[in-house]
């Protein structure tokens, strides 16, 4: 990119800017962005589902919005994938007026939709992948007819391919998520982690009575409670400890779903609901063991969950299921991934008799200590830059 020009930054995101109260990855990169001397405006643009007659009148439908961080949200219309990802429309002669000539034009994907708004050789463009997009699993779970379940992971596939091979630089969350972006681009992706807010986790923390009320010990769950978590492994942590609590921290995608509604019928399991995750720090310090139960799919076996250093920072013992590219990060008394129910309750048990031993609790936030998110998310805007 040429020296001495500001930079533009379009971050294509999954969802509106503060769709939920967890805090990922690309909202980490775009607020950095934000605070660069060098950095003109960074543009979030986030799909939002509307009818077929105003995606096609798309750019009569583009809602701009400032928040309050300075970053622009171009809120773009979608109808069920079609726009994002078929590429039907001309995003980029649509969006121009976005675009200025005295700027160099960074697109940042985080999700591979409008995949014809980078220009050919005109843009800088990136591409961080945090999840297995195409995975027919529970991304595709719903009440739609298989067909289209599979028509629309074909077009994310399809999408994905288009952003990988044309992107000059290409980052992933875990070896799994790397080999796939390699066989794509035909190239090698860079592997960096997910990490942690190290700063949030060291300062001084605030009560937070409702955890503090739930009886010891406690057995936490945090993020969002999605179809990818194994609810049925959480009632099994809660019958088979009886004398425990199992605290739910996040939102629940589907209250109408089975498995939810028999854990909430369950005396020792408590549903606390969405919390900021500036906040998250000051309700795990009541806690005793991080749960980190995943449906054993493939889908999963490519994350790189965010809730395994935050667990860590706050001094807990954690036990793993479904999620295997963490096994490189196992330490007795630290972290244990399980390949069965049986041997996660084990583990738990293991934990709970280990969770205030001061040399484990050190240990434990030693290891999230080499995965601050200000160190990763640094790392990967300067070798975007060059430097």
């Amino acid at each position: 990119m040429l020296k001495g020009k500001k930079n533009n930054y379009f971050i294509i995101g999954q969802e509106r800017w503060d769709y939920a109260a967890i805090k990922y990855r690309r909202h980490r990169i775009a607020e950095r962005l934000a605070d660069l001397p060098e950095t003109n405006q960074v543009y979030w643009i986030a799909p939002y589902q509307t009818t077929w007659k105003k995606a096609l009148n798309f750019n009569r439908h583009i809602n701009v919005r400032k928040l309050d961080n300075g970053i622009i949200q171009l809120e773009l219309p979608e109808y069920k994938g079609m726009i994002g990802q078929a590429g039907i429309l001309p995003i980029r002669k649509l969006m121009q007026r976005f675009f200025t000539t005295g700027t160099n034009n960074y697109i940042w994907y985080t999700y591979p939709a409008f995949w014809k708004l980078a220009a050919p050789s005109q843009d800088e463009v990136v591409y961080d992948c945090s999840d297995l997009w195409g995975s027919s699993n529970w991304s595709a779970e719903g009440e739609e007819p298989l067909w289209k379940k599979n028509a629309y992971l074909k077009l994310i596939r399809f999408a994905e391919q288009k952003i990988a091979q044309r992107s000059d630089h290409l980052f992933a969350t875990s070896e799994t998520l790397g080999s796939h972006l390699s066989a794509l681009a035909g190239r090698p992706a860079e592997v960096i982690e997910n990490g942690v807010d190290l700063e949030g986790y060291n300062a001084p923390r605030q009560a937070a009575k409702e955890a503090a009320d739930i009886p010891e010990p406690r057995l936490v769950f945090s993020g969002g409670i999605k179809k990818k978590i194994d609810l049925k492994l959480v009632r099994g942590t809660a019958e088979r400890f009886p004398g425990a609590s199992v605290v739910m921290i996040g939102p629940v995608a589907d209250e109408r779903d089975s498995d939810v509604a028999a854990l909430q019928a369950m005396n020792n399991v408590h549903f606390l609901g969405e919390k900021s995750s500036a906040s998250i720090p000051d309700y795990l310090q009541y806690m005793d063991v991080g749960l980190m139960p995943y449906k054993d799919i493939d889908y999963n076996k490519a994350v790189s969950p965010l809730k395994l250093f935050e667990y860590l920072a706050a001094g807990l013992g954690t036990v793993g299921h479904g999620v295997p590219t963490t096994k490189g990060h196992q330490q007795p008394g630290v972290y244990v991934h399980c390949e069965s129910y049986e041997a996660f309750f084990e583990q738990i048990e293991a934990m709970l008799a280990q969770a205030e031993t001061p040399e484990l609790i050190e240990q434990r936030k030693q290891v999230a200590g080499q995965h601050g998110w200000a160190e990763k998310i640094d790392y990967i805007i300067s070798a975007v830059h060059g430097e």
